[in-house]
């Protein structure tokens, strides 16, 4: 599509160039439609520059829409002059010059608010546009607006052609700025453009006014063809605009040549004309004109002075540079050496003669290969260098050894640097710095670097490595356990390995999931480091197993013992039976109460999934169910028995006293109610029994004969316990202990 525009342009430019060759007659018509066609054509660009700016760079777009209705008036005009011209009227003055004045504060509105970033601030470039400006207001003044003042003739005919002249002197007065002191170093060809079509119709437009003045213009001379270029030239660089980014403009690092001579070519062609004016005007035209050169050339001498004092501030700072650049290089940490084309050393810093263990005098004027390089890399370190540093034109990094000027060998981590003036090599620049002890440093830490790995993959134990996200980041071979290979694991969470999850690393007992599904069971502990946290899996699986064949075993032999006390319990019911004594029945009867109320306590383990503890609430109430049942009575148990667990050593007590109790309630003391209670308090068990019999006292109890209750206060004794009666109704019973200590049996 661009391409197609430049095409048009260069179509419209030579249909233009080939009408030139046509009769007047012919000729007029053709330049006034093409001229206002390409001016409408360049006012549409404009307006569609606007609307794309509004989409993508907002600010440009008030400065393209002034620039476009600019434009689009100057077009308009060139439309009424045609017609004017066409029906053999007088085009000037006309309507046609109202249209074109129009022109001018809408272009100039355009320039002036252009959004672009002021880079040029210093006082020569002031000067610079002040020298510009006044030489070209002088010009104009002398040339082209006091001639037309005047020159007499109608008054609108010379107010029209003032205006002209005014508003080219301020939309180019604006244009001056705009280059000075907006876009001097804006690198952009679409600006570039948009200045040449700008210049040439102000130029076109000077030069109509000149020509209208004296009589030399006429419809379809020369003059239509630079309006025609400039019209075109905007059409262009509209589109240029428009592949352009105008968000980063680009900027150069150094001004155009052209513009630092610019202002000299001026007073060069002001002194020049006042020649001129000296010998060919009268005396007042060269006094004013002398004048406006002295008034331009103080600006000069301003501008050259301020000129003299940024240079000699340049100076003044280019020279602060050096010596801090000097300091800088004594100061250095680094040591620093300057070779020139030979490889000799012609400067080196403080910090490279302590490395060197010399002074100036035993490093300077030396070859630094030859003296400072040992023997055996001499050869391929000096070749190296030259193909870099020489042939390639490029540093490069070496560490490497050198010889010190007392004989020591020092190895030294070095970088080169190239040296080129104008193009041609003058040397290199070799930063160095010693590393020797960090080379021996780094000699152990690899050394310790291979022993911690040749520990830590033949290790016994899954070890591996956290982030602190849990992430794995090292693992050792025995991850092979899992069935992973270690680099299978990397990057992985923990807890995608681990049956239980976890968010703060615990040590404990945990599930570890196999690369196929199957646990393992392990013993992890945590080690937290400053960035990472060490993990050691211990495989306890078989252990577990082990464990687990002995809680079935002892499971086992709970279950037989119940058996066989309950085979105990029925011999002797069989026993009680065949027997008439009943001093002797009574005696077998207890015996096998008591029995019973062992083996419930081994069926009650036999059922728990805690084989060293026994949940006492659970055996106390099924303890009073079998003993009513064996017993029948109508006797009413209320049980408060707090939900806790106890060792066998303990239980085993507690509930044989219950039985003795229970039981000597049922046969002989004619209750109705029983209360058992049990309760821990500060560290304390409270066994608590109580019925509403005929009761016994402390003394009567103390002076007891019977097994039961010499049974009841044997089995205290064994709780270390306390016994306590209350001399109440029926029997008040408190015994308090502790809790036996358990005795592992595997």
């Amino acid at each position: 599509m661009y391409k197609k525009v430049y095409l048009y342009a260069i179509i419209m430019l030579l249909i233009s160039v080939g009408a030139f060759f046509l009769p007047l007659s012919l000729r007029v018509p053709i330049i006034d439609i093409i001229t206002f066609v390409t001016a409408f054509i360049a006012s549409f660009a404009f307006f569609y520059l606007a609307i794309y700016s509004k989409k993508v760079y907002q600010k440009y777009y008030p400065t393209f829409l002034f620039l476009g209705f600019g434009l689009f008036f100057l077009a308009l005009g060139d439309v009424a002059w045609f017609i004017l011209d066409l029906l053999g009227q007088e085009p000037f003055p006309s309507i046609a010059d109202l249209l074109y004045i129009l022109y001018y504060p809408l272009f100039g509105i355009g320039l002036l608010i252009t959004p672009v970033e002021r880079k040029t601030e210093k006082f020569t470039a002031m000067c610079d546009f002040c020298i510009i400006s006044a030489a070209v207001a002088t010009i104009l003044w002398l040339f082209f607006l006091k001639p037309v003042i005047l020159s007499g003739g109608s008054l609108i005919e010379v107010l029209v052609s003032a205006i002209y002249i005014i508003g080219d002197f301020i939309v180019l007065f604006i244009l001056i700025d705009f280059i000075m002191n907006k876009i001097g170093l804006v690198k952009s060809r679409a600006i570039n453009i948009f200045l040449a079509g700008i210049i040439i119709l102000l130029l076109s437009d000077l030069l109509f006014s000149y020509g209208e003045f004296h009589g030399l213009y006429y419809s379809g001379c020369l003059i239509d063809l630079g309006w025609i270029i400039g019209y075109l030239l905007l059409a262009v660089s509209a589109i240029e605009f428009r592949l352009e980014d105008f968000e980063t403009p680009v900027y150069s690092q150094k001004r155009a040549w052209v513009m630092e001579y610019f202002p000299d070519f001026f007073i060069l062609s002001l002194f020049i004309l006042f020649l001129f004016v000296l010998f060919n005007f009268n005396i007042k035209t060269s006094q004013s004109f002398a004048i406006a050169f002295l008034i331009i050339l103080s600006f000069a001498v301003g501008r050259h002075h301020g000129t003299l004092l940024e240079n000699r501030k340049l100076i003044e700072d280019l020279n602060a540079e050096k010596n801090r650049a000097e300091l800088y290089l004594k100061i250095a940490a680094w040591g620093l050496i300057f070779l020139d084309d030979k490889g000799r050393i012609q400067y080196i810093n403080r910090r490279g003669l302590e490395i060197l263990e010399g002074s100036e005098d035993d490093v300077k004027g030396k070859s630094w290969f030859s003296n400072f390089v040992p023997a055996d890399e001499r050869l391929e370190r000096e070749k190296k260098y030259f193909k870099h540093i020489k042939e390639a034109k490029k540093g490069y990094d070496i560490t490497g050894k050198v010889i010190t000027c007392k004989g020591n060998e020092k190895i030294m981590q070095m970088t080169a640097k190239p040296i080129y003036e104008n193009g041609e090599f003058k040397g290199a620049i070799i930063a160095a710095e010693d590393m020797t002890k960090l080379y021996h440093i780094r000699r152990k830490l690899e050394e310790s670097e291979k022993r911690y790995r040749s520990i830590f993959n033949t290790a016994p134990s899954i070890i591996l490595s956290l982030g602190n996200d849990l992430k794995i980041q090292d693992c050792n071979r025995m991850v092979s356990t899992l069935g992973y290979k270690p680099n299978e694991l990397i990057g992985k969470n923990i807890n995608d390995i681990l049956e239980d999850k976890i968010k703060e690393p615990t040590p404990g007992e945990y599930k570890v999931k196999k690369k196929d599904d199957s646990i393992l069971y392990a013993k992890i502990n945590f080690s937290k480091l400053e960035d990472e946290m060490i993990v050691v899996m211990e495989d306890i699986t078989p252990l577990k197993e082990s464990i687990r064949e002995k809680e079935l075993l002892l499971r086992e032999i709970h279950h037989r013992v119940k058996n066989n006390l309950q085979i105990i319990s029925s011999l002797l019911s069989i026993q009680e039976r065949k027997t008439s004594d009943q001093n002797f029945k009574d005696i077998l009867s207890s015996s096998k109460e008591r029995i019973k109320s062992i083996a419930l306590l081994h069926e009650q383990l036999y059922q728990s999934t805690d084989l060293a503890n026994v949940k006492i609430k659970d055996y106390i109430k099924n303890l009073a169910t079998k003993t009513l049942q064996a017993y029948p009575t109508d006797i009413q148990i209320e049980t408060n028995i707090e939900d806790i667990t106890l060792n066998i050593e303990t239980s085993l007590p507690i509930g044989l006293i219950i039985n003795e109790l229970l039981t000597n309630t049922i046969k002989h003391a004619n209750a109705k109610n029983v209360e058992i209670r049990l309760k821990k308090v500060n560290g304390n068990l409270k066994l608590h029994y109580k019925d509403d019999g005929k009761g016994l006292t402390k003394d009567e109890i103390q002076k007891s004969e019977g097994l039961g209750w010499k049974l009841i206060k044997s089995l205290t004794s064994q709780l270390g316990g306390k016994l306590t009666i209350k001399n109440k109704k029926g029997l008040d019973l408190m015994i308090t202990f502790k809790e036996l200590r358990y005795k592992k049996r595997y």
